[in-house]
């Protein structure tokens, strides 16, 4: 795109929307992660908004100078991936890439000039020309940043929005008149605005009561006000109440006629009126025949028509948008829609005859049909019928095993089991969500996996989606529990060579956390153990019996007493468990021990003090039902 200045000159600039809320649909990894976790999800984010019509896009680090005020490691790299995710996408469309920074905290120790500068300069380097702060409830900081930032790139274009409420003021309570005024005094900055925190008929007042402006005003609300569902945040405005609104703020500045033309026409569309958006998009084209948006209009056409049952006229718009913009993604779209008409008809042949004609041949090969397939079943998921839902997501994911969607497919289809109850069909489909490798649903996914199969006793699969979620899982705890849940699976299996195997892996691993480290090494001793491997067994032992206060410890020091013992030396053996009853084990280990020194002092021929100790044991233990008081009454009579 060309220089920013020289655009607005000309037109207003059409913004994506938020990346978060969109992004985060269902649950997932932390939207920032996303640029080095799932990088797919978040440019398929750009390429949808750009596909709306946005001719400007956000990079996705709303939350870096909040990351780097509190020095998070990587964040630079969260930087450079987002950076190279939004260029990626708006290449094929020529639109402008805004770095994008939301609000940094204010400490003395961590001002927030500071945190601004450092990640302005991180984007700096890698050569942004846009910069946008955003969803700001003060200045604090913002002034000083950007004069650092204008020493790096002299002609960078800056903008800087404030998240206000309904009554002009922001969360800290300063009034967004002084706010934008400020900046305007500033010098330093080339646009102001108003985003988020309002929906767009409180915008719409905003403006309104604000006047003329010195810099150019940019207006980004919210669809409504924000409703928190099932992890999920919704915007409950209408998109016709969005498109009116905006339309009205847009005619307000008298160069929007045409954007409000065409929004009006999308709205309905969206909201399934397609004889309304369709005439309103058939008088939008006809007004506005050079407007950049008229190919999607020309596009949206052919789907309102399509939907209305007239598959002539459908390909007639279809046919205008590949003779419009024959290279364009809308055009690619429009390829899509005809095969899918024709198709529909029987008749594939006058579709590869329309294709050779439009020249469009090489395109077949890449040409999707499961776009309508999945937003169909998408739609019966999100409305909620459930039952409807899972045939047509069942359908999709057996149509298209390589679909664009199928992790999102069999993500739903996945939640669509869990609700009916149909737990093995959906283990065998989180099993396969699972199996498609890093995405934004991976976390939740082998959480949910992992819990089921372990409580369903399929150890070996529990033990790999265990296994799997620790080297997915983004904090400390949670691998060291998915680890714990890797070893107990495994050790549940029984099988001596994978539970070597897994010990051998834990043990590699210094974040496995040590519940999961003492386990490991407590299953693999026991293994060692049976096969009879002991010195091998016991120097593992000797590692857990340090901290006698777990099981296992007091568990190891007893066979580390027991094989001393073994050795024949019988002081030695007595001077350990003499020292293990002082560290304060569990009783049933110090007890066993004590048998044990019963049986020393028969071995140096101190029957009185044996008998003794085992009386000792029989008469002072608790619970009686364990074997420890009957091991201990046997040994008595034996000796008599």
């Amino acid at each position: 795109m060309t220089d920013i200045r020289e655009y607005l000159a000309r037109k207003p600039l059409l913004f994506d929307g938020g990346m978060g809320t969109y992004y985060k649909a269902a649950p997932g990894a932390d939207c920032e992660m996303a640029n080095l976790t799932d990088p797919e999800g978040v440019k398929k984010v750009h390429a949808e908004y750009l596909a709306a019509g946005a001719q400007a896009i956000k990079t996705n680090t709303f939350g870096l100078p909040r990351m780097a005020a509190a020095q998070m490691p990587g964040w630079e790299e969260l930087a450079e991936a987002g950076w190279k995710l939004a260029c990626d996408a708006a290449a094929e469309k020529d639109a402008a890439v805004f770095a994008d920074f939301g609000p940094a905290p204010d400490t003395e120790a961590a001002p927030a000039s500071s945190a601004y500068g450092l990640v302005a300069q991180q984007f700096a380097a890698l050569g942004a020309k846009n910069f946008l702060f955003e969803t700001l409830s003060s200045d604090v900081g913002i002034v000083e940043a950007v004069k650092a930032l204008r020493v790096a790139v002299p002609d960078a274009f800056v903008m800087v929005s404030f998240a206000v409420l309904p009554d002009g003021y922001t969360r800290e309570g300063l009034l967004f008149r002084d706010l934008l005024r400020r900046m305007e005094q500033s010098g330093v900055v080339d646009a102001v605005g108003l985003n988020c925190v309002s929906a767009p008929g409180a915008m719409k007042k905003l403006v309104q009561s604000l006047g003329e402006t010195l810099l150019p005003l940019s207006v980004m609300p919210n669809a409504g006000y924000p409703v928190v569902t099932r992890a999920r945040v919704l915007y409950q405005g209408k998109p016709a109440y969005f498109a009116r609104e905006m339309g009205q703020i847009a005619a307000a500045g008298g160069d929007y006629a045409d954007e409000a033309s065409y929004e009006l026409g999308r709205s309905y569309i969206a909201q399934e009126k397609y004889a309304e958006g369709a005439a309103q998009l058939e008088k939008f084209v006809a007004a506005y025949p050079s407007s950049p948006r008229c190919t999607q209009a020309l596009s949206d056409l052919g789907l309102a028509y399509l939907n209305l049952g007239d598959k002539q006229k459908s390909l007639k718009y279809y046919d205008r948008v590949i003779g419009a913009s024959p290279h364009s993604s809308e055009a690619r779209g429009a390829m899509q829609s005809i095969r899918e008409i024709y198709v529909s008809q029987g008749d594939a042949d006058a579709y590869f005859d329309y294709a050779a004609k439009a020249g469009l041949e090489s395109d077949l090969t890449a040409l999707s049909r499961d776009s309508l397939s999945f937003a169909a079943a998408q739609k019966l998921y999100l409305d909620g019928q459930q039952e409807a839902a899972a045939k047509s997501l069942r359908s999709y994911v057996q149509s298209y095993p390589k679909g664009y969607y199928l992790t999102d497919a069999l993500y739903y289809l996945s939640d669509c089991y869990l609700r009916s109850g149909e737990r093995g069909e959906a283990i065998e489909t989180l099993t396969a969500l699972a199996d498609r490798g890093t995405t934004q649903y991976t976390v939740a996914v082998l959480e949910k996996l992992s819990e089921m199969t372990y409580a369903d006793e399929r150890w070996d699969e529990a033990a790999s989606a265990y296994r799997r979620l620790y080297d997915a899982a983004p904090t400390k705890t949670g691998r060291e529990e998915a680890m714990k849940g890797y070893v107990r699976a495994t050790v549940a299996g029984g099988d001596g060579a994978k539970i070597a195997a897994m010990a051998a892996d834990v043990c590699g691993h210094d974040d496995a956390g040590a519940a999961a480290l003492r386990e490991a090494k407590y299953a693999w001793a026991g293994q060692l153990r049976a096969e009879g491997r002991r010195d091998e067994a016991v120097k593992l032992y000797r590692e857990l019996a340090k901290d006698v206060r777990t099981k296992e410890g007091s568990e190891a020091a007893y066979y580390v007493i027991e094989s001393t013992f073994g050795s024949g030396d019988m002081d030695k053996t007595e001077k350990e468990v003499f020292a293990f009853s002082e560290r304060e084990p569990q009783a049933y280990w110090l007890a066993k021990a004590f048998i044990l020194l019963g049986d020393v002092y028969v071995k140096k021929g101190d029957n009185f003090q044996a008998r003794a100790t085992w009386q000792s044991v029989a008469d002072g233990y608790s619970p009686a039902d364990d074997g420890i008081v009957d091991e201990a009454k046997a040994r008595i009579a034996k000796l008599n």
